[in-house]
C-alpha cells in the first residue's frame, strides 16, 4: 500500500467506473480496519462495496448516495417506516417509505426515485440497504392523540407524548394534519380568560369543555359516557364560533380548517375520520346548516361514539373508528327538539344564551387565541399525569353525587333520564375544579353546577315527552268525553274508546286511529312514546305489537285499540278533567273489567 494512499481517491475512481476496480490486500485490510460501514464506503458522491473474491480484492460502485436515515414505529399499529435520503441527480431528496422495499422484488423501484445503479448491482445494494437499515436510529411516531398505557405507566399522545414525572416510555412525535403544535404565552392565555371568560357561566362552560375532554376519555374507560354533544345555537353574532374557538384553543390553533374546529361542510366519512383521529380532544363543529346529511342520525352516531358497523369485501367484519370527545356544535337553529328521540336529548346539550357580551370581548378573545394557542391543554394534561391519574374515578364519582344532591334540593323536577344527564355533566364539573388546581385561578365552580344544573332541566323538559303527551290525551279525552262509552253511558255511536275505573286507577281504551290522530296534531311521535309508555307500566299490550282487538261493545265488531292504564297518582293531577266538564267513569271493580272485556274480545 502507498504511504499516501487516500481511499477518497480510490472512491472517485470506482464511482467514474462501470466496472469493478481491482486493489491490494493491504488496502482491503486498511478498509476492514478503518471503514466505518465496511465493507461499504459511504460517500455523498455514492456508495462503492469492497469485497473479495477468489484470490483477488476490488472495490465497485453500486449505486448513488442512498441511505436509511431513520426508522420510524407507529405506536398504535406497531408498524414501521423507513426514512430514505438520497441523491437524484440534483439534489438530496428525503422521503418516507414502506420497508418492504428492503426485499429483493422491491429495490427496483428505487430507480423511478432517481437512485442510480445497475441491475447487476442490485443484490449489492440490496445489502447495502439492510445494513444501514440495522445502524439507523428508531424513532416513535402516532397519528392519533389520546391516552395509552404501557406496562404500569400511563401517557398522553398530543403533539409529543407526554409522560408523568416518573415516565419510562418511549418518545414520540404526532404526525398528522392537525395543527396542535403549542404557540404563544400561556400566561397571556390566562389573563384574557380571567377577564373576559371567567365572568360569564355559558362561556366558561363552552371553554371547559376543551379541558373536559381528556378527562371524559380516561373515565371512559370504566364508564359508558359516549361522547357529549353541546349545541351553541342561537342568532348571528352572539359568539358562538367564538366560543368554540377559545374551547379548542386549549389544544389546537382555533382557525377553522387548521385545528380541532372544523365545518359542518364535510362528507360524514371525512368527519367519522377526524373524529377518531382526534378522539381525546375537544372537537367542533361550525355552522350546522351546511350539513348536507341527516343532522340528528349524524349526532347520534356522533354521540355514540362509534361509527356504523361495516363489512368488508370478503364479509369480514371492518374495524370500527371510535371517539371519546366533548363534541361543540354551532348553529342558528335548535339541533334537538321535541321530535328527537329521548337517547339523542340526554346526549345533546342546547346552550342558547349569548355568549359574548359584544364584539369587542368576542375581538379580544379572538386575537388573543389565534396567536396563543396549545399551551393551557399542554399544562393542563402534564398537570392531570403528575396529580390525578390515581384520582380522576373518586373525583367524578364526587362531582357527580353533588350534582344529585343539588338536584335533590333544588326541588326541580326530574325525568327518567336526569341520572343519565347529570352522569355526563358532572365530568364538566370536575373539570372546573382541576381548571381551579391546575392554573390557580379563582373560578366560581358554585356557579357552574347552577349552570349545569339549568342544562339538565332544559334536556329533562325535553325528555319528559311521554308525560307531556299523555298529558294530552287524557285532555283530548276529557274534551269528547261524551264520546267514550262509561257504565252510565253506552252509546256506541261515533264511540271513540271506553273508560272504566279499577281499584287502583282507570283504565283508557282508546282506538288506536283516534290515539294516533291526537299525536299527529299535537306533532308527537308515536313509536317513541308508545314504547315509552309500555315500558313505564302505562301501556296495557300483548306479544309483539302496542295495539289490542277490542270489542268495545256488542254492536260493534272487534277494533285495534290502545289500553292506557293510569294510576290513582296519575289522576289526582286533574289530568281527566277540563275547565269545563269531568269524565264520568266507570265504578267497576278489576274483576268486573275482565268479564266485561274478556281475553276474548282483547284478542289481536
Amino acid at each position: 500500500m502507498q504511504e499516501d494512499f487516500n481511499p477518497q481517491d480510490l472512491l472517485y475512481q470506482a464511482l467514474k467506473s462501470s466496472q469493478a476496480i481491482p486493489i491490494g490486500w493491504d488496502e482491503y485490510f486498511s478498509y476492514q480496519q478503518d471503514l466505518a460501514d465496511f465493507p461499504f464506503f459511504v460517500s455523498k458522491d455514492g456508495i462503492c462495496k469492497v469485497y473479495a473474491k477468489s484470490k483477488n480484492a476490488f472495490v465497485n460502485r453500486i449505486c448513488s448516495f442512498l441511505t436509511v436515515k431513520e426508522k420510524e414505529i407507529d405506536r398504535q399499529s406497531g408498524q414501521m417506516q423507513l426514512v430514505l435520503e438520497w441523491y437524484n441527480g440534483k439534489a438530496l431528496v428525503t422521503k418516507r417509505v414502506e420497508r418492504k422495499l428492503l426485499s429483493k422484488s422491491e429495490i427496483p423501484a428505487l430507480l423511478q426515485y432517481g437512485v442510480s445503479f445497475l441491475e447487476k448491482d442490485s443484490n449489492e445494494v440490496l445489502e447495502y440497504l439492510l445494513h444501514s437499515d440495522r445502524k439507523a436510529c428508531i424513532k416513535c411516531f402516532h397519528t392519533q392523540f389520546g391516552w395509552s398505557k404501557q406496562n404500569d405507566d400511563y401517557a398522553f399522545q398530543l403533539e409529543k407524548l407526554m409522560l408523568p414525572k416518573s415516565g419510562k416510555l418511549e418518545r414520540s412525535q404526532y404526525r398528522g394534519g392537525i395543527d396542535v403544535a403549542p404557540k404563544g404565552d400561556l400566561t397571556v392565555w390566562l389573563d384574557m380568560v380571567k377577564q373576559d371568560v371567567l365572568p360569564f357561566a355559558p362561556l366558561t362552560t363552552v371553554m371547559l369543555l376543551g379541558f373536559a375532554s381528556p378527562v371524559l376519555a380516561f373515565l371512559n374507560e370504566k364508564n359508558d359516557l359516549g361522547s357529549p354533544i353541546f349545541s351553541l345555537s342561537n342568532d348571528s353574532s352572539k359568539g358562538k364560533t367564538t366560543a368554540a374557538m377559545l374551547a379548542v384553543s386549549a389544544f389546537s390553533n382555533p382557525t377553522m380548517d387548521k385545528g380541532l374546529l372544523r365545518s359542518f361542510n364535510s362528507t360524514e366519512n371525512y368527519l367519522m375520520s377526524f373524529l377518531s383521529t382526534a378522539s381525546s380532544l375537544p372537537i367542533a363543529f361550525d355552522e350546522a346548516a351546511v350539513y348536507k346529511g341527516d343532522m340528528a342520525k349524524f349526532l347520534y352516531l356522533v354521540a355514540g361514539g362509534v361509527e356504523k358497523g361495516r363489512c368488508a369485501t370478503d364479509a369480514s367484519m371492518k374495524q370500527q373508528r371510535s371517539w371519546n370527545s366533548m363534541i361543540i356544535a354551532t348553529a342558528e337553529f335548535d339541533l334537538v327538539d321535541d321530535h328527537n328521540p329521548n337517547g339523542l336529548k340526554a346526549r345533546c346539550f342546547p346552550i342558547a344564551e349569548a355568549l359574548t357580551k359584544d364584539a369587542t370581548q368576542a375581538d379580544r378573545i379572538k386575537r388573543t387565541i389565534i396567536s396563543n394557542y396549545g399551551v393551557a391543554g399542554k399544562r393542563f394534561v402534564q398537570w392531570l399525569l403528575d396529580n390525578k391519574m390515581d384520582d380522576m374515578e373518586q373525583d367524578y364519582e364526587n362531582s357527580k353525587q353533588l350534582l344529585e344532591t343539588l338536584k335533590t334540593q333544588s326541588g326541580s323536577n326530574s325525568s327518567s333520564l336526569t341520572p343519565r344527564i347529570l352522569s355526563k355533566l358532572a365530568v364538566v364539573l370536575q373539570t372546573a375544579h382541576y381548571f381551579t388546581e391546575c392554573f390557580g385561578l379563582e373560578l366560581d365552580c358554585s356557579q357552574i353546577e347552577d349552570y349545569l344544573l339549568s342544562l339538565e332541566q332544559k334536556a329533562s323538559v325535553h325528555t319528559d315527552l311521554a308525560t307531556e303527551a299523555l298529558e294530552c290525551i287524557l285532555q283530548e279525552v276529557g274534551r269528547a268525553s261524551s264520546r267514550y262509552m262509561t257504565k252510565e253511558n253506552s252509546n256506541f255511536q261515533n264511540a271513540l274508546g271506553r273508560i272504566i275505573r279499577e281499584l287502583y286507577g282507570h283504565k283508557i281504551i282508546i282506538l288506536k286511529g283516534e290515539l294516533e290522530s291526537v299525536f299527529a296534531k299535537n306533532g308527537f311521535q308515536s313509536t317513541q312514546i308508545l314504547k315509552q309508555w309500555k315500558q313505564d307500566g302505562i301501556l296495557e299490550v300483548e306479544r309483539d305489537r302496542l295495539t289490542k282487538r277490542v270489542t268495545l261493545h256488542s254492536g260493534l265488531p272487534p277494533q285495534p285499540c290502545y289500553i292506557l292504564c293510569i294510576k290513582h297518582e296519575i289522576d289526582s293531577h286533574s289530568l281527566f278533567r277540563n275547565e269545563k266538564q269531568t269524565i264520568e267513569v266507570d265504578n267497576y271493580p278489576t274483576e268486573e273489567y275482565s268479564s266485561e272485556i274478556s281475553e276474548e274480545e282483547l284478542q289481536f
